[in-house]
């Protein structure tokens, strides 16, 4: 449950006073208590809003693109952690006292393979054995799985195994909600503790949170009390899938799946779930939270993470969505933001995993020191592109501004031999990727394909290797696999055996998508426009997909808006059945 750690170390001697006399009118101090339980000192303007502080923060840990899996929380009176709206201003929402205490999480607990910065994945470690240590992820969690989570844990603090030492250490990791640690517990830690000796600290903190994603039933969930319509006290939390209701001890009573919610409406305190039942009848849950400030809170993070995870993009009802404000000089055109979330899981990982490989490909290319005619043609204008402030995206879009009198080298080859080695293997680097792992759907070549048994992406176990066709796929004197258009002209220039071109819809003029020139890190590499874009919305009927299943399966084209009818203020509808 979403209850607040009482940080009494901020109200060490001189602490508070210091930073008052710090404090001016056009700015303000903010302590961020980060989840290892150090303080960092924010200073900012004073009508800066939340996401300055927030990427003050991840600038501090060196997190470039991956800020948006994090969030900020404060802490109400009777111990309750609410998100802090990022997008509004920060002294308006902020309830406590200058300086402000706010704490840096994860909010967004996406897969730990989807993780691209190793600094992103240890701030991940640590919000994940916060939650495990105070015992708010007990749900469902066996002794077996307590023991590997808690010897993981230690592993990383204390080191390898001390028969002498170690044993008492693990009490350290054991929640004092629960009762005494079992023996079997005890040992069952012990004995797993001492596989790991040799393992780096890295791979135990990926190995924990692989774990815990794979097996703790309620991980990356917040619960808040609440109250049913019969007055029992309950937790209620929001995942990437459902929406969970337990009891007290962690025990799950029921998951409302996300395709069940029809509408969550909020009035004062009280949070309404609108679930369709089997026969398309409609059922109104009600549930009262402890106050205003806690269902508010709730409400958007049914909504936040149900769009950050489940859509391929944020509609402009969730984007554009302010509270009433009858504030005279209002400066955001209606009202503060009623949602923050701006991007969904699967744009924070492509934009993360462009910017590196831009990044690693114009290191790369200004180490290598120019070689003949062609290679300075090619690398002149770069820095001057710089210098005007434009950022050089891509190979290929540099290519397109490339004049064919000044390169030695067509534009079209140089775009074949691009494409060519970004469709190949990440293992062998020789053979094209045209073997998919099921149930993951990570791709490989054929030959590496045999040599594995679990995915070299996720780590999963592979069930069953599936052979796919491509659009890139011409063999000599076939067809390519893509509409059944025969492109035997468009091979790569000087073939290496085991090559494969790429798929273009003109043979005298080629397109270049620019999205299928990154290197893809195991996934199938599709250009960007034969994969159709669909704009998902509460309004519009879908069917909640998995990353895996959406990337997999062609998505039907989406059912028109919903006829006008009058909602309730609080209202928003999920889905038009």
């Amino acid at each position: 449950m979403a209850l607040a750690q009482r940080a009494d170390t901020l109200k060490q001697k001189g602490i508070s006073e210091t930073h008052r006399q710090r404090t001016s009118r056009n700015h303000i101090i903010c302590l961020v208590i980060q989840p290892d339980n150090t303080v960092l000192y924010i200073d900012i303007d004073a009508k800066a809003n939340g996401q300055e502080v927030l990427n003050k923060v991840c600038e501090h840990h060196g997190i470039l693109e991956e800020a948006d899996y994090f969030g900020l929380q404060y802490a109400l009176a009777n111990g309750d952690l609410i998100w802090l709206n990022l997008r509004n201003r920060l002294s308006k929402h902020a309830p406590s006292s200058l300086p402000f205490n706010l704490f840096f999480k994860v909010k967004y607990f996406v897969p730990p393979y989807n993780l691209v910065q190793e600094e992103t994945k240890h701030q991940f470690y640590l919000s994940a054995v916060q939650q495990l240590k105070l015992g708010l992820w007990d749900a469902e969690m066996s002794p077996e799985l307590q023991s590997r989570i808690i010897a993981l844990m230690t592993y990383v603090q204390f080191g390898s195994f001390n028969a002498s030492t170690t044993p008492c250490k693990y009490a350290c990791f054991w929640p004092d909600c629960r009762a005494e640690m079992p023996h079997e517990v005890l040992t069952s830690a012990a004995n797993y503790h001492k596989q790991l000796t040799g393992m780096s600290v890295g791979s135990a903190e990926y190995e924990l949170l692989r774990i815990a994603h794979d097996e703790v039933q309620a991980f990356g969930v917040y619960f808040y009390r609440i109250s049913d319509t019969f007055g029992n006290k309950l937790l209620m939390g929001a995942g990437p899938k459902y929406v969970a209701l337990c009891r007290l001890d962690s025990t799950f009573i029921e998951q409302f799946l996300y395709c069940r919610l029809k509408a969550v409406t909020i009035a004062a305190q009280v949070l309404t779930l609108n679930l369709l039942e089997d026969d398309g009848s409609v059922k109104m849950r009600n549930y009262e939270l402890l106050n205003k400030q806690s269902a508010d809170c709730l409400y958007r993070s049914i909504i936040e993470i149900h769009c950050f995870f489940s859509c391929d993009n944020i509609s402009e009802d969730v984007l554009n969505r302010t509270n009433p404000s009858f504030t005279l000089f209002d400066h955001n055109g209606g009202g503060d933001y009623t949602f923050d979330v701006r991007f969904t899981s699967r744009d924070v990982h492509d934009r993360a995993r462009r910017t590196l490989y831009h990044a690693a490909t114009e290191a790369s290319s200004n180490s290598t020191p120019a070689m003949g005619g062609a290679s300075q043609s090619l690398a002149i204008p770069i820095p001057h592109a710089e210098s005007e402030g434009h950022a050089v995206t891509s190979p290929l879009s540099f290519l397109n501004r490339t004049s064919h009198s000044n390169s030695l080298v067509s534009t079209e080859e140089e775009a074949h031999n691009s494409l060519y080695e970004a469709i190949k293997c990440q293992i062998c680097e020789n053979h094209p990727m045209n073997n998919v792992f099921v149930p993951c759907g990570h791709v490989t070549c054929v030959e590496c394909s045999l040599r594995l048994t679990h995915c070299h992406i996720c780590r999963k176990l592979i069930e069953k290797r599936q052979q796919c066709y491509f659009p890139w796929e011409v063999g000599e004197g076939h067809e390519a696999h893509s509409y059944g258009v025969q492109h035997s002209d468009l091979a790569p220039p000087n073939p290496q055996p085991g090559s494969s071109t790429s798929n273009t819809t003109s043979a005298t003029a080629p397109a270049l998508p620019t999205a299928s020139v990154d290197k893809p890190d195991g996934s199938a590499v599709t250009p960007a426009s034969s994969k159709p874009q669909r704009s998902v919305t509460f309004n519009i009927s879908e069917s909640p997909k998995s990353d895996d299943e959406s990337r997999a399966e062609d998505l039907s084209s989406e059912e028109g808006m919903e006829n006008g009818e009058d909602k309730h203020p609080g209202a928003f509808d999920f889905f038009q059945r």
